[in-house]
């Protein structure tokens, strides 16, 4: 029996008995801190089964942890050490229970033990928005965290209750809590998801003065967790794919590389060199380059999952091919169409980026000035390395000044769809607010637009302080426990002072989100000249 038990066994036989389990990644728990105090805030998806849940999860590492709960649960005795007994049904917040609650949560920190805490009071239901969600956080609750001075560790839990609980809800609190203890049975045999955020530190919640801001962004910073319950399907490759070529050609194409003349040559460093040519001078190198492209972008989730990345454009671009004189291997590429040349020869119909953006009468003059960038990949063999994709860029002005008749560079820039939608959906709306430009919208449109969707996370809350990509790129870390970080291109591209105009789902490259930029080379700051 569960009642032979106490403390963390009697949670463990709770949930063996009704099959009960629940996955939190190990990186996940790794954000409870192993020593001193802090507390847990949590949506309450289900009721009394969120706290044992929590008690079991944090318990592990801390079996000194602590939960607030109501009078009703707190007379459970097996499990009477994790209790903090606070009258969550007391609608008056100065009630003697609820001034005890809160003066025993103070002590037990002060000892430094742990705290968890379900701000809202009472299991979510459906609310104003139409899905389900907490009911607003308790001010007392978000006043007392605030007031506490030690770190917070979101806790999100997913899922929700039954559809006739939710129905009940609607029509009377009683109805509600009624209904609580047969929707613990329903659970039985039920696998769920939890995850663990990363620590909020006292200085980070030193940025919010106003309580209510405070408490909207530990909301934001819970419900955003959501995004790390992955959906294992997304990292299937289409039934389509095919294998990736094997390589070939290798000694033709050392050969074409070797016998490049001088002026194809960028520039060389130690066993670095930087070459730029047309798809006739090297037809060999481009199956190497093809298959390597493609070799690269499915690691990231793009691609075009056939056995080579090439197209009909690629015959009339030229390429920026970065080769290792020692190794004889491509580094890394990138594939430029002159714009001139484009528009004399093809007119709007020869970018490739017209596939993704219909680009109108007005935007021509600019295509005339510009170099198209596109395909830009390192290889597997140095994706590590930082300098590879330096000398990338360094390739780059270096064809710009040999070319001055050109001004721009234009493209696209990607996302890949392995990012979760929140995350696209925060770098899009940080993107449009603060690195676009309204001066091409008349001229340029997205033959398939992207909808972003924040689900019950104000983007607001979470954006408030990101004023620059480094700010972003942190705050997609701390959010995602290091899986994720603002694309690398696209911080480059914005460090460069570049415009996006808007974005497009490439349904052709597996579905990532292109953001299409404008990149006036006069604007570009000195200093990221200077870098390369």
């Amino acid at each position: 029996k569960v009642a032979d038990f106490e403390g963390r066994e009697c949670l463990e036989a709770f949930l063996a008995q009704m099959r009960i389990t629940y996955d939190t990644p190990t990186t996940d728990l790794a954000n409870l801190p192993k020593e001193g105090p802090f507390i847990t805030v949590s949506n309450h998806a289900y009721g009394a089964l969120d706290g044992i849940i929590l008690m079991h999860l944090v318990s592990e590492e801390r079996p000194d942890l602590k939960v607030i709960v109501n009078y009703l649960l707190s007379r459970i005795r097996p499990l009477q050490n994790f209790f903090l007994p606070v009258n969550a049904f007391e609608k008056n917040v100065g009630s003697r229970s609820s001034i005890a609650g809160i003066r025993l949560a103070k002590e037990s920190l002060q000892k430094g033990n742990p705290l968890g805490l379900f701000p809202a009071g009472e299991v979510s239901h459906i609310g104003p928005s139409g899905q389900v969600e907490d009911l607003p956080w308790h001010t007392a609750i978000v006043k007392f965290i605030m007031n506490a001075g030690v770190p917070v560790v979101p806790i999100y839990f997913e899922g929700h209750n039954s559809a006739r609980f939710l129905r009940r809800a609607k029509i009377h609190p009683m109805l509600q809590t009624a209904s609580l203890p047969a929707e613990v049975l329903n659970k039985k045999g039920r696998r769920l998801s939890v995850r663990v955020g990363a620590p909020i530190s006292v200085a980070e919640q030193q940025r919010y003065t106003d309580y209510k801001e405070l408490g909207d962004y530990l909301r934001a910073r819970t419900y955003a967790l959501i995004a790390n319950i992955d959906n294992k399907d997304k990292y299937k490759e289409p039934e389509h794919a095919a294998p990736i070529a094997p390589p070939k050609y290798h000694e033709l194409a050392v050969r074409e590389i070797e016998q490049l003349p001088s002026r194809n040559c960028l520039f060389s460093i130690n066993n670095f060199e930087a070459y730029f040519a047309p798809y006739s001078l090297i037809p060999n190198l481009m199956y190497e380059i093809g298959r390597k492209r493609e070799e690269s972008f499915r690691t990231v989730g793009e691609g075009t999952y056939q056995s080579l990345d090439l197209d009909t454009y690629d015959r009339n671009y030229h390429h920026l091919v970065l080769w290792d004189s020692e190794k004889k291997m491509i580094v890394g590429a990138y594939r430029i169409g002159m714009g001139a040349e484009l528009m004399k020869r093809f007119g709007v119909m020869g970018f490739y980026n017209n596939t993704l953006f219909k680009f109108g009468p007005g935007f021509e003059p600019v295509l005339r000035q510009s170099l198209e960038l596109g395909r830009a990949f390192i290889s597997q063999e140095y994706r590590y390395e930082t300098i590879p994709m330096m000398l990338l860029f360094k390739g780059l002005f270096h064809i710009m000044l040999r070319n001055e008749e050109y001004r721009y560079f234009i493209g696209p820039v990607s996302i890949s769809s392995w990012y979760p939608k929140l995350y696209q959906s925060l770098i899009y709306k940080y993107i449009m607010e603060h690195h676009s430009t309204m001066e091409y919208h008349e001229c340029i449109h997205s033959r398939t637009p992207f909808t972003p969707d924040f689900g019950l996370v104000n983007p607001d809350v979470l954006l408030r302080d990101i004023q620059t990509p480094e700010q972003l790129d942190r705050l997609l870390m701390r959010m995602s426990n290091r899986q994720y970080r603002l694309p690398y291109l696209v911080k480059r591209y914005l460090k460069l002072n570049s415009k996006v105009v808007l974005f497009n789902i490439d349904a052709g490259f597996n579905d990532s989100l292109d953001g299409f930029i404008v990149c006036d080379v006069p604007e570009i700051p000195k200093e990221e000249l200077m870098m390369v």
